[in-house]
Order: C-alpha cells, then structure tokens, then sequence
C-alpha cells in the first residue's frame, strides 16, 4: 500500500482520501485483539494515537484542514505504535514462557 509521499504523486487528489482511507483499513485490520483492547484502553485514558485520532485526521484532511502529507504519517505513526506495542506483547510472553521453563525444572 502507500507507505510514503512519493508513492501518490501520480495519484489524483479526488481519491488521495481514498488513498489514506484504504491505509488505515490496512492497519486497522492488522490490530487484532490485544490491539483492539489496548485502543480502548488508549481511548480511555486519551494518550496515544488511537484509532478515533487517526479518523479524526481523515476528517481534517477532507475538510481541507491539513494536508495529505501530515494525514498520511499521523496514520503511518499509528501503524508504527501498533508494532511497538506487539512487540513488547511478544517480549512479556517470552519473558513468561522462559519463567515457567525456568520454575518447572
């Protein structure tokens, strides 16, 4: 998908919001259901960028209010928030499985 500026130069601006709609989906169907419970959690406590930011900046672009390069990587951010938290999710379970090993010996 788009994954930076360069890549949509050639696209008209009419579906540059559907370009940042379909990028969104993108990472949104990637979140799964940790990800989905720590958006609520980031929701909540209102740090973070969330799922609800990232619409809100779709909205702002359409309105006119930022441009495409400020929407494309407040979405990139997220997606790149999203790998950090799996990783860190991969680490605690790693941590907890080498734990039990460790105690069950």
């Amino acid at each position: 998908m788009v994954d930076s500026i360069g890549q949509v130069n050639s696209v008209p601006v009419a579906n540059k919001s559907a370009v940042l709609a379909a990028r969104f989906k993108e990472i949104n169907d990637k979140q799964g259901f940790l990800g989905s419970i720590w958006n609520n959690i980031k929701e909540a406590t209102n740090t973070g960028v969330s799922k609800s930011d990232c619409q809100n900046m779709l909205l702002k672009y359409q309105r006119g209010e930022i441009s495409f390069d400020e929407a494309l990587e407040y979405i990139n951010s997220y997606e790149k928030q999203l790998l950090l938290q799996r990783q860190q999710y991969q680490q605690v379970l790693l941590a907890g499985h080498w734990h039990l090993q460790k105690v069950h010996r």
